[in-house]
Formats: structure tokens, sequence, C-alpha cells
């Protein structure tokens, strides 16, 4: 990924496709770091990583993820001040 050092996030694969999305960075040291609001796609035939969009309700960590009648959930987890009880989807 574009940037390395991502704990806690979510991965799905959806129509032939791989994603991860959200989580906490860490820039070298596993204190503080900040928490991810994007989706990311990975393409395996080209290596190479594009930034989908971002979640709706900004960043968090410990989310889910699971895919249903064509249609990717996210939703849930953390941020730095509560837990989240959100539920987004989207089509890929």
């Amino acid at each position: 990924m574009p940037d390395a050092g991502r704990i806690n996030a979510l991965s799905f694969s959806a129509e032939n496709r791989f994603f991860v999305a959200t989580g906490r960075h860490f820039a070298g040291e596993h204190t503080g770091g900040h928490l991810k609001s994007d989706l990311m796609e990975y393409n395996v035939s080209e290596n190479h990583w594009t930034k989908v969009g971002d979640i709706p309700g900004g960043g968090r960590e410990n989310a889910v993820s699971f895919v249903l009648q064509n249609k990717v959930y996210i939703g849930f987890g953390e941020n730095e001040k509560e837990i989240l009880n959100d539920l987004w989807y989207f089509e890929p």
C-alpha cells in the first residue's frame, strides 16, 4: 500500500477486486498514529493501489465489512472518542 504501517484495518474482495479500508496508520512507531477513512483498491495484474474514496463517518479502526447481494457494507468500529454504530454500503 502507498502508506505502509496500517493496523486494525478491514479488507474484502468483491467483483474479483481486492479492497482495504480504514484502520490506523503509523509512521514507524506504534504510538499515536492517525485514523484512516480511505477505501483502497488493489489491482493484482498491475500491482498498483488506487484510492476509491473515503468511507462516510470519518476515520475509524476495528470496523467490519461484508458483501451481500452485490453490495459491500462497511461500518461500526471506533474512533478516538466513541464506539461507532453506523453502517454504510456501496456497489463496486
